[in-house]
């Protein structure tokens, strides 16, 4: 879920598009699609209105947040926590993956997540925890 810190700023890069000055839309367009891959997102969840988009109240809800059941939640919803932890107990991640993933323990729980461990986390987690492959 997408802080409201981190909507707001969206909200004024996607006004920027209409700019006369190229070099600004350019660089609009470059902070779009960083905040869009932070929170697994593409350009074209941007056309649903801000009611059908989820948006957290604080940084410190990816903390908090646990699933609700069981079932495996969407990369997109799981929060990095959740996704290292199914990550790291599935049968389906080697032990050389497992150790690799453990690197982004100490940026999870200082919840300073990079886009970069974002990304993959998310494809990770779509490869062996929504989809049962072995990685």
């Amino acid at each position: 879920m997408m802080t409201e810190r981190d909507y707001q700023r969206l909200s004024k890069l996607v006004a920027m598009l209409s700019s006369d000055n190229d070099g600004e839309v350019l660089n609009a367009v470059d902070s779009i699609s960083n905040i869009l891959n932070q929170y697994g997102l593409v350009w074209t969840d941007l056309l649903l209105p801000r009611k059908f988009l989820k948006v957290r109240d604080a940084q410190a809800d990816d903390i908090a947040s646990a699933p609700a059941d069981s079932a495996p939640l969407d990369p997109t919803q799981a929060t990095p926590k959740q996704m290292y932890e199914a990550l790291m107990q599935s049968p389906r991640v080697s032990v050389e993956t497992k150790r690799d993933i453990r690197d982004y323990a100490q940026e999870i729980k200082e919840n300073r997540i990079r886009p970069k461990t974002r990304a993959d986390l998310q494809a990770m987690y779509r490869y062996a925890i929504m989809q049962g492959r072995h990685i």
